[in-house]
């Protein structure tokens, strides 16, 4: 009988052994994930650009100026050359809004001529010594300055038309190539990719001013020899697009980083959440290995991407990003979106600056030789580019090119992939091209890209294969830019 009751008891002494062992074992788990696990994950090497305060704070980095120019640039004025420039590239007013006159642009130009100023000197700068890699501030904080920057460039895009205008040719080049220059180096924002975007927005407007203006009266051989080669610069001296992607790669994961650290009222403040809310985040976070899972699927995914961004567009677009991630890997799924966009939008302004850089190398042809050249090798043999570009949307194919009489045809394929014979599509030659809606990007004096005809006669559908790419943006800048939902709660 004794030996009955003390059965049950050692049965119930090693359960309870058992759930505390258990129990210990969760602690020392927990420990671990929250305060060990991350500082065990190693930085990764990088080859982009490293932060020196030196290089920023020096005068002769452009974005000086720039920020000294936004300080400088009265945000009524800004407001009133901002809706001017929205109503002259749409044809109306924004909604809700009255038409801006002609002495309130007058006015405006005026009080903003500092401003401009200070844009001008800092494209005197190289673009190389621009520093604004791994700048020591929160996205939050920083992406106002982005959009500062945009209405920056609407005011100083605004002010070069009026000097076009006024005939004042070579001031209003100067200005134009000022803003591919700003552009370029706003680009150069590596870690942001809403820095990429709103330079590629700055650029875009200048290519779109260069495409009106080409071609018209004022402008001599010896400005379109300066925009060619200016333009031929900036491409050599851009950053690439594996360079855009590593830096956004490496701010997104110092960004992760500082989620697996945060505690539930952390998490909701940020708004991070996986679903069930931030304390099922964080309970997610804290089981035993979970962050240094998470951080490896994060990389070994980043490690495709910046691969794909290396290929000529028709592969890059291939990309298939649902399928670098394991399902079960929320925190991952959220903070890679779809770089497909980004891959499209760089090969959209990249082909801009040579399409652009073309023109005005055929126009300089045109007045010192008479007529157009017979093919786009002739402008390399006169001297007027260094070599023929490639079409960005192909795999290293040239731009179609073809005289015809006094006039010619030069046109991208563009993102569908398919070519169209030169055909445009309104009221954006690559905003709406896609599989259902195919054209192509067409260079041609007098075509405005951004402003729609009057009449289009619709061509009759031509085969071809389905078209590939991300999503279009306008050439205004984004609202957005970051791949995925997480953002950045500190500084670097």
């Amino acid at each position: 009988m004794g030996q009955s009751h003390h059965k049950p008891r050692r049965t119930a002494m090693w359960i309870l052994i058992i759930l505390g062992s258990l129990l210990l074992l969760a602690v020392i788990g927990f420990i671990y994930s929250v305060f060990f696990e991350v500082g065990s994950i190693k930085k990764p090497v990088s080859s982009t650009p490293g932060w020196d305060e030196a290089k920023y704070r020096s005068p002769k980095n452009p974005y000086r100026h720039y920020e000294a120019a936004m300080r400088l640039l009265p945000q009524y004025d800004a407001d009133i050359l901002s809706r001017y420039y929205q109503q002259t590239t749409t044809g109306t007013p924004p909604d809700g809004q009255q038409p801006v006159s002609q002495r309130e642009v007058e006015i405006s130009l005026a009080n903003v001529a500092p401003a401009i100023d200070e844009v001008m000197a800092g494209a005197k700068c190289s673009v190389n010594d621009f520093q604004f890699v791994q700048k020591p501030a929160s996205f939050k904080t920083l992406f106002p300055e982005f959009s500062n920057l945009r209405s920056l460039a609407r005011a100083v895009l605004v002010d070069a038309n009026y000097k076009m205008e006024q005939r004042k040719p070579r001031e209003a080049v100067e200005e134009y190539l000022a803003l591919v220059h700003m552009g370029d180096g706003t680009s150069r924002a590596g870690g942001l990719l809403i820095g990429s975007l709103v330079g590629y927005a700055i650029k875009a407007m200048a290519y779109n001013a260069f495409h009106k203006v080409i071609g018209k009266q004022g402008l001599g051989a010896e400005e379109y020899h300066k925009i060619a080669k200016r333009l031929e610069k900036a491409e050599a001296e851009r950053l690439t697009l594996r360079e855009v992607m590593e830096g956004e790669y490496l701010y997104t994961r110092g960004a992760l980083l500082e989620i697996l650290q945060m505690g539930p009222k952390e998490l909701e403040q940020m708004g991070f959440d996986i679903g069930g809310g931030p304390k099922v985040t964080f309970a997610y976070l804290s089981i035993p290995g979970m962050k240094m899972r998470t951080v490896g699927n994060f990389d070994q995914a980043w490690s495709t991407i910046l691969e794909y961004a290396e290929m000529p567009y028709p592969t890059a677009v291939t990309l298939n990003t649902s399928q670098l991630l394991p399902s079960l890997d929320p925190i991952s799924q959220q903070l890679i979106g779809d770089p497909k966009g980004l891959f499209r939008k760089n090969a959209e302004v990249l082909t801009l600056n040579r399409g652009i850089m073309l023109m005005a190398a055929l126009e300089a042809f045109r007045l010192e030789k008479g007529q157009y050249p017979n093919a786009l090798k002739d402008l390399v043999t006169g001297g007027y580019i260094s070599k023929v570009p490639v079409d960005p949307f192909t795999d290293n194919k040239p731009f179609k090119y073809s005289k015809q009489g006094s006039k010619y045809l030069l046109y991208s394929i563009g993102p569908d992939l398919s070519d169209e014979g030169g055909r445009a599509v309104f009221p954006f030659p690559y905003y709406k091209i896609d599989a259902a809606n195919r054209g192509d990007i067409v260079f041609s004096p007098g075509l405005n890209i951004l402003q729609k005809p009057q009449t289009i006669t619709p061509p009759a559908p031509q085969a071809g294969p389905v078209g590939r790419g991300g999503p279009g943006t306008r050439g205004s800048a984004p609202r957005g830019g970051r791949m995925g939902g997480g953002g950045r709660r500190g500084g670097r």
